[in-house]
C-alpha cells in the first residue's frame, strides 16, 4: 500500500449508551480514533420513499492494519456519517483493513 493513497483523515467512533433517569437510556457516539485512509465510492443509489427522494451510497475505505475496531463503529468523514458493514484483513497479513461501509442519515 502507498502512503500517498492514504490522504483522507477519518474518524473512527463508538456508541455508547447512557440511562436517561426515566428506565430508557440516550444513545451517544464518541470518538474512538483517528486514521487516514484511501476512499472509494462502490455504490450510488436514490430511491423515491414516502414522498421523498433519499440518496444511498456504499463506499470502500482502506487503511493501515489496527486491531480495534469492528462493525460496531461508524466513520466520521468530511461531514458525513458511515455505519462499517464489513472490515476485510486482505490475505491474512495484518499490513491493512478494507472496510466497507454504507453512508447514514444522522
Amino acid at each position: 500500500m502507498l502512503a500517498g493513497r492514504l490522504r483522507h483523515q477519518i474518524e473512527f467512533q463508538q456508541e455508547s449508551l447512557a440511562a436517561d433517569g426515566q428506565g430508557g437510556s440516550t444513545r451517544s457516539w464518541s470518538s474512538r480514533a483517528f486514521a487516514f485512509a484511501s476512499m472509494k465510492p462502490l455504490r450510488a443509489e436514490e430511491r423515491f420513499y414516502n414522498e421523498q427522494l433519499n440518496h444511498t451510497g456504499t463506499h470502500q475505505f482502506t487503511i493501515r492494519y489496527r486491531t480495534d475496531l469492528d462493525e460496531t463503529d461508524r466513520i466520521k468523514f468530511s461531514g458525513k456519517f458511515y455505519q462499517i458493514t464489513g472490515i476485510i484483513n486482505p490475505n491474512e497479513n495484518d499490513r491493512q483493513l478494507v472496510i466497507t461501509a454504507k453512508e447514514i442519515k444522522t
